[in-house]
């Protein structure tokens, strides 16, 4: 009877501490369209690699559907190789309902804009409040790191 009452308590007191699982885009779900409510937080990976001179270059919507949270951080592959890639996360939170592309250019930021990009990786976004989606409570939106 106590391992069931104790088991209970730790049940009980777990679920604050539990946290939404965030839709991560990435290689895998390019080009596909994303549907998010508002104020839902949700995260885009793609994989880097510095040394070459290449990064990502993303510059939100103007019209604020989409907004990033903090500011963009590299992950070094867990290989402790030099020259080793890893990966470049965004987090981002979504606006009001409506609907946006997402572009994310690999390319090396002193070239001219004239030049191609390596890699483009693009995401339609679409922001509805009837979306099944399970959303971040908007006081859970702060940067992270």
């Amino acid at each position: 009877m106590n391992k069931i009452i104790l088991a209970s308590l730790t049940a009980l007191l777990a679920v604050p501490f539990c946290a939404h699982a965030e839709q991560i885009l990435n290689d895998a779900n390019h080009q596909q369209t994303i549907t998010v409510k508002p104020k839902e937080i949700f995260i885009v990976k793609l994989p880097a690699n510095p040394s070459t001179g290449y990064m990502w270059q993303f510059k939100p919507p103007e019209d604020g559907t989409v907004k990033l949270v903090g500011n963009w951080k590299h992950t070094p592959s867990k290989k402790n190789t030099p020259g080793a890639g890893g990966e470049t996360t965004w987090r981002l939170v979504a606006g009001q309902s409506g609907e946006t592309s997402l572009q994310f250019f690999y390319r090396r930021p002193w070239e001219d804009a004239s030049v191609e990009p390596a890699e483009v990786r693009e995401y339609k976004i679409v922001i509805n409040s009837t979306s099944s989606a399970a959303s971040t409570p908007a006081s859970a939106v702060k940067p992270w790191f």
